[in-house]
């Protein structure tokens, strides 16, 4: 019978406004072996290439969450900086440092700029302050170009981090480094304290920029956790949120803007209430839609406002996917109370250890599309504190309204199931989807793909996950590439696994793409600096990649490729000094670009039909060469206008059969319209009827 083992942790106490990074809730709990089975691949991964090498910025003895947690540290200016019409079109960066090993040594928020020719122009510190500073966040005004960062720091008598704000006046000297002095955004405790009652610091600052409701203005938006712990101890991060309107005359006199603070009631009761932990980021569309987006355990979340932030309405939905018990090759069940013996209820849902993400409107801001990662748990581990961390699995969340009501698709990204796209979770011991365990290991116990969305591994899954976990997108238009990192190499290494003996430090960039707002995606692409391994990049020779953040824009460079902007560290020991892994030997800075081959999804403007009269098997053989058969089932009273149509992984159209009454399978000879034959690879096959797609199915041809 398979027993659960408690993780033993070795546990540093730190003085939250000493070392202000975020502590986790849930616990973790593992099995006494690393079971594992190889992927299943069904889609294409994008092609990658550098077109900007990495470039150097900075050093840093800070080795923990450069870029903050949420939002993205890097923004794209906008072409032409107005009223006064210089070029712009560059980048700028922010995040935090501190510049020597000296246990002495003061973090500070800096910043970088890099024109439109991807060159650096120059880096420094923002503020003239000699406090600790950190945690920053970054927007741009859409007009001006002028960047807005937040952080927080001690700046008053008190000694407590406020969360503090200034801006760059680009577009009166054409270039960037006029920076107002810092002002306070949030004072605290004194903000929140009107609104929660309670004597709160609210960290972390993230913004956002978007229209006003007062005609020639814009909004900006500001929030920050919670960062004091509750009677019990729990972290739950309820949040104070600001806003305030300015104009480009406010900035020129160099006005402090006044914030209208509020919390949510909702938020704030959970906090006091010891409830669960809130994880959420803003998302602010340009038709005066704000919201916040997250999970709360296994329920997601949102706060949603259609009148720029001063109404919203709270809506939820169950995020749990409840799982049969998969039973070991004795019969026994695999999850089992260590404690009873009972085979235990488990369930997967969004994962706590995922709450470094971002959010887009999207989709002419019909949904918001996030990413995060599944997790896999048990009742009991649940209620009690615990979870099985050994799976964790990247993901997307699509967020749109429907009727007053909150719909959240959730899309395999990594590892990915038969059908990433059929709103179920991948189950990662049936990944073909057929009801079976895939493979048992040798000892007879299920096996399952593991996943180590981090670039981190110490052997401490909290460390990994919690901790060194970033899940970010970048967007254009209909165009989103989401951005993370692997250490399953690493990972595999640590437990001596043959095949893996050259992967020890050597994390990897995971890029996936999608060019339908999201609704499907890629294989992730990955690259690495491992020179043994088919994914290795020589821009990355002799780095160790860690906390990749993208800008938050693509830029389109043709019709089928776009343009990514990258900041990462090279960790010059691999490990976080600052979470006790590593040694303190600090890591460069860099910026890099990359040109991201979007892959075109098939089908994409297809509608599709949730329908029971009309079905798709798979066909046989599969994989196949040179032909194959494909059946179907159609109860419809007419076949009029019914087709098969086969797409390539580029979404391009290859075969198409129409079919007639009483036909039930077509046999595709493996060549597309024009009898030539096809080359290797996975196709996609669709039932038609009336331009409406009612099933979809995957094959492979191998020759």
């Amino acid at each position: 019978m398979k027993k659960l083992l408690f993780v033993v942790f070795i546990v540093f106490i730190l003085n939250m406004f000493a070392d202000d990074f975020k502590e986790p809730t849930l616990k973790a709990k593992e099995l006494d072996s690393h079971p594992s089975i190889p992927n299943q691949i069904y889609r294409e991964s994008p092609e990658v290439e550098f077109i900007t090498d990495p470039i150097n910025i900075i050093v840093s003895f800070y080795d923990y969450m450069p870029g903050g947690y949420n939002c993205n540290p890097m923004i794209v200016q906008p072409e032409v900086s107005m009223p006064y019409g210089y070029p712009a079109g560059g980048l700028y960066a922010t995040f935090h440092l501190t510049e020597t090993s000296a246990v002495s040594a003061t973090r500070r928020q800096f910043y970088a700029y890099f024109n439109s020719n991807g060159e650096l122009v120059t880096r420094t510190s923002i503020s003239t302050n000699d406090t600790s500073e950190g945690y920053g966040s970054i927007d741009i005004d859409p007009i001006t170009g002028n960047p807005f960062v937040a952080w927080h720091s001690r700046v008053e008598e008190d000694n407590t981090f406020d969360a503090v704000m200034s801006y760059d006046l680009y577009h009166l000297m054409s270039g960037p480094g006029l920076w107002r002095e810092p002002f306070i955004a949030i004072d605290n405790p004194e903000d929140g304290e009107e609104f929660t009652g309670h004597q709160d610091a609210f960290l972390w600052p993230k913004v956002k920029i978007g229209p006003s409701p007062i005609e020639g203005k814009r909004r900006i938006y500001i929030y920050g956790d919670n960062a004091v712990g509750t009677s019990s101890g729990t972290l739950n991060y309820n949040i104070l949120v600001g806003y305030a309107d300015y104009d480009t005359s406010d900035l020129e006199i160099q006005n402090p803007l006044e914030f209208t603070h509020f919390s949510f009631p909702e938020f704030d009761e959970m906090q006091y209430d010891d409830i669960d932990r809130v994880f959420k980021d803003i998302a602010v569309a340009d038709d005066g839609q704000v919201a916040f987006v997250g999970w709360i355990g296994h329920t997601f979340i949102m706060q949603h406002s259609t009148d720029f932030g001063e109404t919203w309405t709270y809506l939820e939905t169950d995020g749990r996917f409840d799982l049969e018990n998969p039973q070991n090759e004795d019969d026994s069940s695999y999850f089992v109370d260590e404690d009873t013996g009972i085979a235990e209820e488990i369930f997967a849902y969004p994962s706590g250890d995922a709450g470094h993400y971002n959010a887009f409107f999207t989709d002419n801001n019909t949904k918001i599309v996030t990413m995060g990662a599944f997790g896999i748990n048990s009742q009991n581990n649940f209620d009690t504190g615990y979870y099985m961390p050994a799976m964790f699995y990247p993901k997307i969340y699509n967020y749109s309204v429907e009727n007053g009501e909150l719909i959240v698709n959730v899309i395999d990204l990594y590892i990915e199931g038969a059908n990433p796209n059929d709103g179920q979770p991948m189950i990662p011991w049936d990944l073909d989807e057929d009801d079976e365990v895939d493979e048992f290991t040798e000892d007879g116990y299920v096996g399952f793909v593991t996943s180590i969305p981090s670039w981190s591994w110490f052997g401490d899954y909290q460390d990994a996950f919690f901790h060194e976990s970033n899940f970010k997108l970048s967007v254009n238009a209909n165009w989103m590439v989401a951005v993370w990192q692997d250490a399953e190499g690493v990972y595999l290494n640590s437990f001596d696994e043959p095949g893996y003996e050259s992967w020890a430090g050597k994390p990897q960039i995971a890029i996936a793409v999608s060019s339908n707002y999201g609704t499907t995606w890629s294989q992730p692409a990955f690259l690495n600096a491992n020179p043994t391994d088919e994914n290795f990049y020589e821009e990355l020779d002799g780095m160790i990649p860690a906390y990749v953040y993208p800008a938050d824009k693509l830029e389109v460079i043709d019709e089928i490729h776009a343009k990514l902007h990258l900041f990462f560290m090279d960790d010059y020991s691999y490990g976080s000094y600052i979470q006790d892994n590593g040694a303190n030997e600090g890591g460069m800075f860099f910026y890099a670009a990359l040109s991201i081959e979007m892959y075109q999804t098939p089908g994409a403007d297809d509608t599709f039909v949730n329908s029971n009269t009309a079905k798709l098997f798979q066909n046989y053989p599969n994989p196949f060469n040179p032909e194959t058969t494909i059946t179907f089932s159609l109860t419809t009273e007419s076949t009029e206008n019914t087709e098969i149509i086969i797409y390539n992984l580029k979404g391009q159209k290859i075969r198409q059969y129409s079919i007639f009454n009483n036909q039930s399978s077509i046999v595709w000879d493996g060549k597309d319209n024009n009898q030539k034959p096809v080359t290797s690879g996975i196709y996609f096959y669709k039932l038609k009827i009336d331009n409406k797609v009612m099933d979809v199915k995957k094959c492979a041809m191998i020759k």
